[in-house]
């Protein structure tokens, strides 16, 4: 049976070489066999580590603290009657000025404190009474004209300036001239009625005041105490309303002790002082104005808890 294969094998082999030795050759599919790249995607869980910046919490516990203001009022009690009857003579006020003190020359400046200490030593011709009423002070007397444009003013001989000077009529002239220059609505109303030349000293006593019309309030204007019209040495009162006045000499109860600018003005009892026969009223700046007391001085204390300590313990 071998046998009989064997030559079946080569009749094959014999045909497959006649056939590649042909002239019309055959097309042979060979199968190459190519690497092949597969693309093959992984899902893998990968851990990232992402720093987040926190916000820090501080937590703070307010206080909350009201304040209240509170008006302290002191009261003052009247001192014990020990035996004396009458007013005494003697001592020494402190008074808390009101504000600071720039200036002690009431035409100067208009600021109230100032003109609380100059009524002390300075006086007009009139003042007011406890009725708003202008009652003389250095004046005598006045008499006005028929047609009421011309006053004729007498002043008090006997009264005195803080340096020994008879006050006389020529310083009234002067000293309402000055006043007359100023900035209070007084004095301009007063501008609108009379003329520079308009006062004129007659005699030591006696000077006359003309206006152009008649001016009914003229010595109600005379007694305001809020812009003073202070009697001042003539020499004095030829200084600008501008400027303040170089000395501080009046006919006052009080004259002028010692001036310490932000800190104290000291006053003392004027010896030389005449004063009226009338009565005074409590409140009023005229009548006799005696002064009972040695000194008055004013204190400048701007701290407010300070000035009721210092009320408090004297």
């Amino acid at each position: 049976m071998r046998r009989l294969a064997i030559p079946f094998v080569l009749s094959a082999v014999i045909a497959v070489v006649a056939a590649a030795c042909a002239s019309d050759p055959e097309i042979v599919e060979k199968i190459v066999e190519v690497p092949v790249v597969e693309e093959k995607i992984v899902e893998v869980e990968v851990e990232k580590v992402v720093e987040v910046e926190t916000e820090k919490i501080v937590e703070v516990e307010v206080e909350k603290v009201i304040e209240v203001e509170t008006e302290k009022i002191l009261v003052a009690t009247p001192t014990p009657d020990v035996g004396t009857t009458g007013p005494q003579f003697g001592g020494d006020l402190r008074v808390v000025s009101q504000g600071s003190i720039s200036t002690l020359d009431p035409v100067f400046s208009l600021f109230y404190v100032v003109g609380a200490v100059g009524t002390q030593m300075f006086q007009g011709l009139y003042g007011w009474d406890a009725n708003l009423q202008s009652q003389p002070r250095v004046a005598e007397s006045f008499t006005l004209s028929e047609d009421g444009t011309e006053y004729t003013f007498k002043v008090r001989t006997e009264v005195t300036f803080h340096n020994g000077d008879t006050f006389k009529a020529s310083d009234a002239v002067a000293s309402i001239n000055r006043w007359r220059d100023g900035g209070t609505p007084a004095a301009g109303m007063v501008r609108r009625f009379t003329d520079d030349d308009a006062l004129q000293a007659v005699d030591d006593s006696t000077f006359t005041w003309t206006f152009n019309e008649p001016l009914g309030a003229v010595v109600f204007i005379l007694g305001i105490p809020a812009g003073l019209m202070p009697m001042v040495p003539e020499e004095m009162a030829a200084t600008p309303f501008t400027e303040p006045t170089p000395e501080n000499i009046g006919t006052g109860a009080y004259k002028f002790v010692e001036w310490l600018q932000g800190d104290k003005v000291v006053l003392e009892r004027h010896e030389g002082f005449v004063a009226r026969s009338e009565p005074s009223t409590p409140g009023a700046y005229a009548g006799e104005n005696i002064a009972y007391l040695d000194t008055v001085t004013f204190l400048e204390i701007p701290d407010e808890e300070t000035k009721i300590a210092g009320l408090e313990t004297g």
